[in-house]
């Protein structure tokens, strides 16, 4: 069993910025694994699928506060170690990769900003292989901006910034002695309790209504959905089975791709309520939302996200993943259930969580965990 917070110990002596505590059962002969954006949305489940028995690894946090719930749940459940600093502090980041095997990077674009994750991703890569970092993993987003030739109508900053650091990476690690990964992830289905979940019951025959912009029911268009713990599991197999050096794997995964009407009769066979999906337009999804006129964030340590409102947010990242020719199409799914026959079906989820459309704890943050009460929508529940 993990022991409690109380039991760390000094590591050694730093300065407060860059505070260094081991747990004492750590094991001296884990290949240690930096993770970075480890009290995020993925990085719980990464860490627990990292330390899961039978294992070679113990994990090591970069966290900007150690004293938040989230970093002491870690310490407590899975004995990580932590390095206190954020990851705009080069010496920090240093610190949190001296002696480490691994590395794993999903930096929060909404907290640091677009252009500030693009300078601390190149840091944290060049950081890695100065430390001796042996296996470098991105947590990455499609780069759907290049896709289509750097049309703003298809650019998302989380999106944009992640492949522009993915390109780097790719242009160095030929030359490098590190392994070097791309995780490639995409919307998370626990995001199906807050910015997708239903809009209500229809007063006329009770059906939970689930109002989307994912086309007519006719048009076959899928959104996709990736789940945390399938995203865990694959970031555990690529450090069980890592690229030659000097090469980069790129591991694009998906856990579905879902119309809007096999949404509805998923919810109905996980929870025996009756389910209709109702098909909007991009704009009008955008304008039920009541946050669509706020900046992404109005923090001034990220000016750029301000330039950014909820609204053109959607607008632009929705339009890659449901426009029939933005499809993510390059998704081999019958090669991700061959790695992983756990993946995760949305019906799958809902089972497994006990989804019921009403939101409860979630693991997600800020507006993603909140379920905000879309406007305007009224008429659709009569």
């Amino acid at each position: 069993m993990y022991k409690s917070l109380s039991s760390l110990r000094p590591l050694s002596h730093t300065t407060h910025h860059h505070r260094t505590f081991i747990p004492n059962n750590m094991s001296a002969n884990k290949k240690i694994i930096t993770v970075i954006g480890g009290t995020g949305a993925q990085g719980r489940p990464v860490i627990e699928a990292l330390v899961a028995a039978p294992s070679p690894f113990a994990v090591r946090i970069l966290t900007r506060d150690a004293n938040h719930e989230l970093a002491k749940e870690l310490v407590a459940k899975f004995g990580v170690e932590f390095v206190e600093g954020s990851v705009l502090d080069d010496a920090a980041v240093a610190k949190a990769f001296k002696g480490a095997y691994g590395a794993f990077i999903n930096i929060d674009t909404f907290t640091v900003g677009e252009v500030a994750e693009l300078h601390a991703g190149v840091r944290a890569y060049e950081l890695a292989c100065a430390a001796g970092v042996e296996h470098f993993v991105w947590s990455s987003l499609d780069y759907k901006l290049k896709d289509n030739r750097y049309d703003d109508r298809y650019g998302a900053p989380h999106y944009n910034v992640k492949g522009r650091v993915w390109e780097f990476i790719k242009s160095q690690a030929k030359d490098g002695d590190m392994f070097c990964s791309l995780l490639i992830t995409g919307p998370y289905t626990e995001s199906l309790g807050s910015i997708y979940a239903p809009i209500g019951q229809r007063k006329s025959d009770g059906a939970v209504v689930f109002a989307l912009p994912w086309g007519a029911p006719e048009s076959n268009l899928r959104f996709p959905f990736i789940s945390l713990p399938d995203i865990a599991f694959f970031a555990r197999w690529i450090f069980d089975d890592p690229p030659a050096k000097g090469t980069v794997k790129e591991v694009p995964i998906m856990s579905e791709f879902i119309s809007g009407p096999e949404l509805a009769q998923a919810f109905q066979n996980a929870t025996g309520q009756r389910a209709v999906y109702v098909p909007q337009t991009i704009e009008e999804y955008v304008a039920s939302l009541p946050f669509k006129d706020m900046p992404l964030n109005a923090d001034d340590k990220s000016p750029d996200l301000k330039k950014w409102t909820w609204g053109k947010f959607f607008t632009t990242s929705m339009r890659q993943w449901i426009e029939p020719d933005q499809l993510l199409r390059d998704r081999d799914m019958a090669w991700i259930k061959s790695i992983h026959p756990g993946t995760l079906s949305v019906e799958q989820w809902m089972k497994a969580t006990g989804y019921t459309g009403i939101p409860g704890k979630n693991p997600l943050k800020r507006w993603e965990a909140a379920r905000p009460q879309r406007l305007g929508l009224e008429h659709l529940l009569e």
